[in-house]
């Protein structure tokens, strides 16, 4: 968790200045001469205006005001973060603006409306660069309306059983999005989960619904540590503190007296155990907290183990110690009633759980898209140089006749549309066979900044964004994926290798197979065949595998040596270079020539993977379903009648009847998908190229077109009159 921070410059008479409330007509405390607290009346300048109404205190690392929204009054609060003088020196304080601008937006990489109760800003202001000091956060709607969880505690402990446990479970639900999900900055960078880092009885705030509570994650670890002072001790979050600090507010749950307060010692814990706490809970919070065997290894495992807990007693009430000691007589109606209490208490948590299904005030504001490409605005006249990693995914797509019409291009299409485009010049980005092999990860997006940086180019297309700097816009435009095959075979033959496999593969034994470690089809269950490797020779898909698939440093090494030896210039005479039962090849038709006929003529088995735009009307391979740990195999592609493909599927006689799943692309629970990005510097000086070529990708009319050459579009058309019918514009 954060902690607090000292502020030992400041001679604070209460330790801690942020819980001064001192008020001085100089903006600093006359007594310390820290930052003060903002008198009523003042105004704080952002998109929008506001007035400060009063001071609620201190919470984390900030002090809370209530607040109106001078463009419509409305209520909101105020985080107010302060970087003193005296604490951070003038590179400290410029480092941790820039990344207060940088954090200051996030939103799920896959556009959707979701936030699980996580409490996210309607708006950040930064300092002025003149002061440095003062940082806002701005809060409205319901979040306006809660309570800390310490403050809940006060006036309503102790707790049931029941509201215990739906506490908790909200909590965690919460952290299982947040962990598992991936969220972009507002920079354009995105990010594979996010960790709380913060969690404690001031970071979980309550509100109490008709019916039931909704519980919100609020005050995470990327903004808090910002303003944590530099002489306090910080360490990275992980996954287990989060459920350790879940473990540790559970226990604050359920002591028997509202009047103990944090810390909590083990001394405080053994006097106020409760007696009606049943003894799988117990258990469950000592499994949170570490203290027994085996603690949980993700939010995930943890909820539904609190899920999996013995049904609530139906006289479940909150604990009184006094009544604890008395016998309390029974009667048949007070068991109907408290077994009514328990299925109105069901009632009301489905009714919740639909209520929070229903929620999107305060997600992310939709980005208004024009609907055809004359529609965008500021196109430059010029001269705009962009690149595209040369034999890669938009390299391919951009340039290659016949995909989208007879005799022309994508390219020559967009031309056609915006005149201007056409004196904008686009090169192919030469990246060496030799840089995935010699250089570590993050080669590639320092290689992208440099470029950026320089006078190479206005902007890059590319398929890599996780190792691009926050510094640099990011926007996606589509989607693709990668497609991993082995031959089709007929369901009928004896060595169908998809019959054997069951039509898929999980990323575990994918990852075996590609460092060497599995050699015999035996071993996931198909004939007893040697295994031949297949590989396209592409350095942007197999970063991209890299990264998805192999995942930790060991397997990746072991890859790379596979690659080494097929990338050396003096082997590189044809398409297809072998050594051992490793193949690699240039083009895609090669690599699915030798499959078939390895299973043909050869009576051989090999697996290979490539792009998912250049395999969906590939009959000659089967496309394995993908399955990540612990989770539900996805298949890349859907029947049109949203079956999925499998083994016994005819896809030659398919072809009409099958596409890409694009609901798995578009929210990314297919393991393999991957988005491609426009990357820019942000830099006024230049002209905004970058930016404006990625809102003509977006718009609907060349949605529409990337989706007929294979990409899966950002969002759903749901009509195919869509993409027919181009809407004309005024004169």
């Amino acid at each position: 968790m954060i902690p607090k921070p000292p502020y030992p410059q400041y001679a604070c008479p209460q330790g801690n200045p942020l819980t001064c409330t001192e008020d001085s007509e100089k903006g600093s405390c006359s007594v310390c001469h820290f930052p003060g607290i903002l008198s009523a009346k003042t105004k704080i300048n952002g998109q929008n205006q506001y007035e400060i109404v009063d001071f609620l205190g201190q919470r984390g690392n900030g002090r809370l005001y209530k607040a109106t929204n001078l463009s419509d009054q409305s209520a909101c609060v105020l985080k107010e973060y302060v970087l003193p003088q005296q604490t951070f020196n003038s590179s400290q304080m410029a480092e941790r603006r820039e990344a207060f601008i940088q954090r200051s937006g996030i939103s799920l990489a896959d556009g959707r409306t979701q936030n699980f109760r996580l409490v996210m800003p309607l708006e950040a202001i930064p300092s002025p660069l003149s002061s440095s000091e003062r940082y806002f956060l701005v809060y409205g709607g319901e979040y306006t309306h809660t309570t800390s969880l310490k403050q809940f505690l006060d006036h309503q402990s102790p707790l049931s059983v029941a509201t215990i446990r739906n506490i908790l479970s909200q909590i965690l639900q919460s952290l299982e999005f947040m962990h598992q999900q991936q969220f972009r900055w507002i920079s354009g960078q995105v990010q594979a989960g996010l960790l709380h880092g913060n969690l404690n009885l001031d970071s979980v705030l309550v509100a109490e619904k008709n019916p039931g509570l909704l519980v919100y994650l609020c005050d995470f670890y990327f903004w808090e540590s910002l303003f944590t002072s530099p002489f306090a001790p910080q360490c990275r979050p992980a996954i287990a503190q989060d459920l350790q600090a879940v473990g540790t507010i559970a226990e604050y749950l359920t002591t028997a007296s509202k009047d103990i307060q944090p810390p909590l010692d083990a001394t405080q814990i053994e006097s106020q155990s409760r007696s009606d706490l049943p003894l799988a809970d117990q258990q469950f919070i000592q499994r949170l907290t570490g203290e027994s065997d085996p603690p949980f290894e993700t939010s995930e495992q943890a909820r539904q183990a609190l899920l999996s807990l013995p049904p609530v007693p139906p006289l479940d009430r909150p604990f009184s110690p006094v009544a604890a000691q008395k016998t309390i007589p029974t009667h048949p109606f007070r068991w109907w009633m408290g077994l009514i209490l328990v299925y109105f208490f069901i009632g009301s948590v489905g009714i919740g759980w639909l209520y929070l299904r229903n929620q999107t005030k305060h997600s992310l504001v939709t980005e208004h898209i024009p609907c055809c490409i004359d529609q965008v605005a500021n196109v430059p006249t010029g001269p705009v140089q962009f690149l595209a990693e040369k034999q890669g995914t938009w390299d391919f797509l951009y340039t290659q006749p016949h995909l989208l019409k007879r005799d022309t291009t994508l390219q020559r299409e967009l031309n056609q549309a915006q005149a201007l485009l056409q004196s904008w010049q686009y090169q192919p980005l030469s990246v060496s066979q030799d840089m995935l092999v010699a250089n570590p990860p993050g080669a590639y997006g320092q290689k992208v900044m440099d470029l950026l940086n320089g006078d190479s180019a206005n902007f890059i297309i590319t398929n890599h964004a996780d190792d691009i700097d926050p510094s640099f816009g990011v926007k996606p435009f589509a989607y693709n994926g990668i497609a991993v095959f082995v031959a089709f075979g007929y369901a009928q033959r004896e060595n169908s290798l998809p019959r054997r496999l069951k039509g898929k593969i999980t990323l575990q034994q994918l990852r075996g197979l590609y460092t060497g470690k599995i050699k015999n089809w035996r071993e996931l269950g198909g004939p007893n065949r040697p295994v031949k490797v297949y590989f396209p020779n592409q350095d942007g898909l197999l970063r991209i595998f890299e990264r998805k698939v192999l995942v930790d440093e060991s397997s990746i090494t072991a890859f790379r040596e596979q690659i080494a030896i097929q990338t050396q210039p003096s082997r590189r005479i044809s398409d297809q270079t072998c050594v051992g039962s490793f193949c690699g090849f240039t083009s895609t038709t090669l690599q699915l020539r030798s499959v078939i006929e390895d299973f043909e003529d050869r009576d051989a088995f090999s697996i290979g993977f490539d792009e998912l735009n250049k395999v969906v009307n590939q009959c000659s391979v089967y496309p394995l379903a993908l399955a990540e740990k612990g989770k539900s195999a996805i298949s890349p592609f859907r029947l049109n009648n949203n079956r999925p493909v499998t083994p016994t599927t005819d896809l030659c006689n398919s072809k009409a009847s099958y596409s890409v799943n694009n609901q798995a692309l578009q929210n990314q629970t297919y393991p393999l998908t991957f988005s491609l990005n426009v990357v820019y510097a942000r830099d006024n000086r230049r002209q905004p190229a970058g930016q404006t070529f990625a809102n003509i990708l977006k718009t609907q009319e060349t949605q529409c077109w990337l989706q007929q050459i294979g990409l899966v579009p950002l969002r759903k058309i749901s009509a195919k009159s869509e993409c027919q019918a181009k809407p004309k514009t005024k004169p």
